[in-house]
């Protein structure tokens, strides 16, 4: 009886050792084994629940303002202080979260949606219009960022919209790099051979064939283009060329600290934005460094 219980639980175990992940799966072991990547992907999960909910969890009015109550500390009706003008400061830096995490997010999809597109012609069609797509991104990898989003700011206004769509249009040539170079790669494999004898078009072949392939390096770098987005906000919305108050971003609360008296002894009203900013790209980043880690099939093939 003994021996047939441990030839049973010797079977389950050489079957458990014998089990196939899929890729996903694997991937998913690695990144819940990177303790710096989990924590970064528990706290943005919370950051954005809280930020959706601001509603909810704001105790005032987002443009509320107080008259007898400017500059005043953390106190029990005010959790974080008022600003300048009487407004409380945890209530605005809910809302504010919705936009700065906003136009992150809205930033990235564009830069990757025009960095993928122009990627993949250029790559699978080559020629002059690869030699086209190339030069135009040489051109706006020529010119300084901040000078050029700070000139377009100042043309187009300050909005949310506009800080999208200048971070991503200034944005996209790094993806666009990545993907043209894995779809030159693929271009002569001899899956694509098949389909393309088969009769697939090349915008079949180029969605179900190649665009799969380059799913990785495109997380990867969608991941840590966000955090670069936020930055970019922040910093356009510090020096007054990006959200227009009284709509609240963590940018424009930390224009505060412009002021010197604000910096020395109002620290509550440039403090708490500046660290969601250091903690919110700080995760992000460790997100995006434990992703490309899980990857990589090299390391996943020397690990597993």
């Amino acid at each position: 009886m003994t021996q047939g219980i441990s030839g049973a639980s010797v079977t389950r175990k050489a079957r458990a050792s014998r089990e196939v992940y899929s890729p996903g799966r694997i991937a998913w072991r690695k990144l819940r084994n990177n303790k710096l990547a989990m924590f970064g992907m528990i706290f943005l999960a919370l950051l954005i629940i809280a930020v959706l909910l601001a509603p909810v969890l704001a105790t005032h009015d987002r443009d509320a303002i107080e008259m007898f109550s400017m500059d005043k500390p953390p106190t029990e009706k005010f959790i974080l202080g008022t600003d300048s003008i009487g407004r409380d400061v945890y209530s605005r830096l809910l809302y504010g979260g919705q936009i700065s995490l906003g136009v992150g997010l809205a930033a990235v999809l564009l830069q990757v949606t025009i960095g993928v597109t122009l990627g993949a012609i250029a790559g699978y069609i080559g020629g002059a219009v690869d030699a086209i797509i190339m030069r135009l991104v040489d051109m706006i990898l020529c010119f300084p960022f901040y000078v050029i989003a700070i000139s377009m700011a100042a043309v187009f206004g300050g909005s949310a919209i506009n800080i999208v769509i200048i971070i991503g249009v200034l944005s996209w040539t790094g993806v666009c790099r990545i993907v043209r170079a894995q779809v030159l790669s693929l271009r002569s494999r001899e899956f694509t051979e098949a389909a393309r004898a088969l009769g697939l078009t090349p915008l079949e072949i180029i969605r179900s064939h190649m665009l799969p392939n380059c799913v990785s390096p495109i997380v990867v770098n969608a991941t840590l283009g966000m955090a670069s987005a936020i930055l970019t906000e922040a910093g356009l919305s510090f020096l007054g060329m990006g959200v227009t108050p009284p709509q609240p971003s963590w940018g424009n609360m930390l224009s505060a600290a412009q002021n010197i008296t604000a910096l020395q002894h109002y620290w509550w009203q440039w403090l708490p934005p500046g660290l969601l900013v250091f903690m919110t790209v700080l995760c992000v980043n460790f997100l995006g460094d434990g992703m490309r880690d899980a990857l990589d099939p090299r390391t996943r093939q020397a690990k597993e």
